[in-house]
């Protein structure tokens, strides 16, 4: 039952107030036809849409089933009018791009059932109302008595309590008329039905009870008949949210009815996705291209930490006197010490740190480890022996390394015994005269070797007890003179195996022309030196006796340096092969980063260590690299903050567009909240055929980006080959990484920035009174 208690309702326009109801006060049965007269203006229209929850009233109540409805949130209000009111309008409204099927179960998309019984129960109602052959047409396709009868399906499909018809044959002629007014009245034995009508004689003809109003307020009621009261309790239901596919389903039968307009909001939109995509793949082919081009030239600039003196900072010297004076007086200073200042310790702490650092965060560390080895080489009759230095190297452990670095130009494999020594020649085969005079291997009259001739060549290695030779008369030692003995009767032989040549692929050169040795040489012969009596005469004697000099070891001193009896001492067992000798560490990586990691692990050995034990170096290439790197991601920051402001641009084309889509579906608007949709769900459909439109324009622009990204990167290539010749390999830039995640985050992006741009036409949408929306006739 639907009872009025003094209600009214005012419209102001200006500073015009007009009563549309005054102290209206009505009982509404639970089943029956009621029919409302008057004349234009009388507030017939204004009272039924104030029972049907359209309109709101400024006092009164309106009692339904003993709740006032006046109180109900709007959210309530929603769920009132979708399962309580059926309405029924003199044009229909029906809306224009959904088949009459789709416009009658349309009220029951937002409720949770199951859409195959609500679809037999729509054919039922077409069955009923004679509409079987018009369910798949549109509302522009049939008659209005057709028409009207599809918008009383509508309102018949979700079993609302109430019909409020609205001069449901004012647009009809008197043969659907009659057919429209007999299904009104078949309805009315079942549930209440209200009807405005200026009609009399339809009133009386089909009418339970007839109200008549003139000026707002009710001037007579009539009954036709005895009408029996069925009181029915109100169902408690939660409110309902539209679906996703009924949202979906609207927003695309809206844009297939502006599908030209939509396609170039779609393509337009696209540019802003192109243009970002089209930087994120550059970046992600600049990143790639940075990375080879680190790995050609961070392998020649390696982290290198000296064991030998660090050159005095200039910036720190004469601090007391002023930078660039102006007067003519020169100042005398004791500021200079050495031309080093600090020494860096090699002990087995600190390469063990080293030794400790990730393997993931370089290619390979180079120790400068070097054993004072003596070497002959016999040349022409001639013999000599070979200086320890760059053309002469200790082959590092990681052979594997060695391997991706190094081919094997000659020979079964890379020197593993102490017996075999490895020839590396330049990226032509060819070896300089001056290394081979260094190595001792004739190179006069000559022009070519044969690997096969340059692996005959064989040195010597002689031992301390060979080389060094005791004076009993002096008590001292000295060098024995005899080379051709020593070469004769030396036990130690070792033969050129191999040949190598760097890669073309190679990142790191560790070594030039030369000969290369292998470890285990070298620790053949530091046991022999240890064992060597020249070696244990020194250890014994200590600082008391200098074995080459027969005297104690004593300090250095001059004006400006001091060197110290055992630095002394410690140079002599190095020369006799006790100690290896750590003059550098070099360790080579790939990446900035990693350069960067490793600066900061080698920076931690220092921390809470005595000056003098600290291991200080300056990666001046670090910095650089450092910097660059910087650069790059500044670079690509400013080239997206560029692409955002397309985007800008283009939410700003989606807000328009989805504003003017508000503007011409008023009155569609109006239809959904008249049939129960609440604000959320109307602000649902406009947002989701932004996300459309967005999810769109991110795949479009996706695909552009990728097409065109191969061309663009071609010319930027070209244009970089013509203009700077380097030595990297410039089609590098040319390889475009694609990436899967950049590329889903750029869609969701496009999706987001849509519906973020639709929010407020969606907001205005949803804040359309039903009232006056459904009475709009921008469509």
């Amino acid at each position: 039952m639907i009872k009025l208690v003094n209600v009214c309702k005012t419209y102001k326009k200006k500073d015009i107030e007009t009563k549309a109801l005054d102290n209206v006060s009505l009982e509404f049965q639970n089943k029956g036809f009621y029919f409302i007269l008057g004349e234009s203006g009388s507030g017939k229209t204004t009272l039924l849409n104030v029972m049907g929850g359209l309109d709101k009233i400024d006092s009164g109540s309106i009692i339904v089933n003993d709740v006032n409805i006046k109180d109900y949130s709007s959210y309530k209000i929603d769920e009132y009018k979708n399962t309580n009111i059926g309405f029924i309008f003199q044009n229909y409204n029906l809306i224009d791009h959904l088949t009459i099927l789709e416009n009658i179960i349309l009220p029951t998309k937002i409720e949770k059932v199951i859409q195959k019984d609500i679809k037999a129960k729509a054919y039922d109602l077409l069955k009923r109302l004679n509409l079987e052959k018009e369910a798949h047409k549109f509302p522009k396709e049939v008659s209005g008595g057709q028409l009207q009868r599809a918008a009383i399906a509508r309102a018949l499909i979700t079993d609302a309590k109430v019909i409020l018809a609205d001069e449901p044959t004012g647009a009809l002629d008197s043969k659907n008329s009659k057919i429209i007014m007999d299904i009104l009245k078949d309805i009315s034995k079942e549930r209440l039905v209200v009807m405005v009508t200026h009609n009399e004689k339809l009133a009386h003809e089909y009418a339970d009870k007839v109200i008549t109003l003139k000026d707002g307020a009710v001037i007579k009621e009539e009954s036709s008949n005895e009408i029996k009261k069925d009181i029915e309790k109100e169902d408690k239901k939660k409110f309902k949210f539209i679906s996703f596919l009924t949202a979906i389903k609207l927003s695309f039968r809206n844009m297939g009815s502006k599908i030209f307009r939509t396609l170039l909001t779609i393509l337009a939109t696209s540019v802003g996705i192109v243009s970002t995509c089209l930087v994120l793949m550059v970046s992600n082919s600049m990143a790639n291209y940075t990375e080879y081009a680190q790995k050609q030239a961070l392998g020649a600039y390696p982290i290198t930490i000296s064991s030998t003196l660090l050159p005095t900072d200039e910036a720190e010297e004469s601090k007391e006197y002023k930078e660039y004076p102006s007067d003519n007086i020169i100042h005398i200073t004791n500021d200079y010490r050495s031309y080093y200042e600090h020494v860096n310790v090699f002990d087995e702490e600190y390469l063990n740190y080293v030794r400790a650092l990730d393997t993931n965060l370089y290619s390979v560390i180079d120790y400068g480890t070097a054993l004072n080895m003596h070497i002959l080489s016999k040349m022409k009759e001639k013999y000599e022996y070979l200086s320890l230095s760059s053309y002469i190297r200790c082959l590092n452990d990681d052979i594997t390394y060695v391997k991706d670095e190094y081919e094997l130009l000659y020979g079964d494999h890379y020197p593993s015994s102490y017996t075999e020594v490895a020839l590396v020649v330049d990226k032509n085969n060819c070896i300089d005269a001056y290394v081979l005079d260094y190595l001792g291997i004739d190179y006069k009259d000559i022009e070519e070797y044969t690997f096969e001739d340059i692996c005959k060549k064989e040195f010597k290695v002689v031992e301390n007890n060979s080389y060094y030779k005791y004076n009993e008369e002096y008590d001292r030692y000295y060098y024995n003179s005899s080379l051709e003995d020593i070469y004769n009767t030396s036990s130690i032989t070792i033969k050129v195996s191999c040949v190598l040549r760097v890669k073309k692929s190679a990142t790191t050169k560790l070594y030039s022309s030369g000969l290369l040795y292998t470890s285990a040489l070298q620790d053949m012969v530091h046991e022999n030196c240890l064992n060597s009596d020249i070696v244990k005469a020194q250890v014994e004697y200590g600082l008391d006796k200098n074995v080459f000099t027969g005297l104690p070891y004593a300090d250095q001193v001059s004006d400006f340096t001091t060197i110290t009896k055992e630095y002394l001492l410690e140079s002599n067992l190095k020369t006799l092969g006790y100690y290896y000798n750590t003059s550098y560490i070099r360790i080579y990586t790939d990446k900035f980063e990693y350069r960067n990691e490793i600066n900061n692990y080698l920076k931690s050995y220092n921390i809470d260590k005595d000056a003098t034990r600290q291991v200080i170096y300056r990666d001046y290439m670090g910095t650089i690299t450092e910097e660059f790197e910087r650069f790059i991601k500044i670079l690509t920051n400013v080239l997206i903050i560029f692409s955002t402001i397309s985007l800008i641009v283009s939410s700003i084309m989606i807000a328009l567009l989805m504003y003017i889509s508000v503007v011409e579906r008023e009155k569609e608007i109006g239809i959904l909240r008249t049939l129960g949709y609440s604000r959320i769900n109307v602000g649902t459909i406009f947002l989701t055929e932004a996300a459309f439109i967005g999810f769109t324009s991110g795949v479009i622009g996706v695909i552009i980006a990728r097409v065109a990204i191969k061309p663009i990167l071609r010319f930027v290539s070209g244009v970089v080959t013509d203009l700077y010749s380097a030595d990297y390999d410039i089609t590098q830039l040319t390889n475009v990484d694609i990436n899967i995640v950049q590329l889903t985050l750029l869609v969701l992006g496009a999706i987001a920035v849509a519906t973020l741009a639709a929010l407020i036409p969606a907001i205005i949408a949803s804040l359309k009174e039903p009232v006056k929306a459904i009475r709009h006739q921008g469509e």
